[in-house]
């Protein structure tokens, strides 16, 4: 149970890293700092790839989530991740487009 909410939070999170990155590479001055994207991905690649990277982080923590520990170690996990994924959105919102 608890690694399907730690899959929503993450899911939705992500999903605003997303939309704040699209809005930022408006301007041409910033790049994208993750390198499985490339410093300025188009939308489609923002929302597909990134959107296929987490969906697969989600599966496998899903498949091991059945071992009792490793499952609160997932959740942890994904919660980091989250964390991240809103810090990023909020500085991605503060830069000017």
């Amino acid at each position: 149970m608890i690694t399907l909410i730690a899959s929503i939070v993450l899911s939705a999170v992500s999903l605003f890293d997303g939309i704040t990155t699209a809005r930022f590479l408006k301007n041409p001055e910033y790049e994208e700092q993750n390198f499985l994207l490339g410093k300025r991905p188009s939308k489609l690649r923002i929302y597909g790839e990134g959107g296929l990277i987490i969906a697969g982080e989600i599966a496998i923590g899903f498949a091991l989530s059945h071992v009792s520990i490793l499952g609160y170690l997932i959740a942890v996990g994904f919660g980091f991740q989250s964390f991240v994924h809103v810090r990023n959105g909020i500085r991605n919102l503060k830069i000017p487009v």
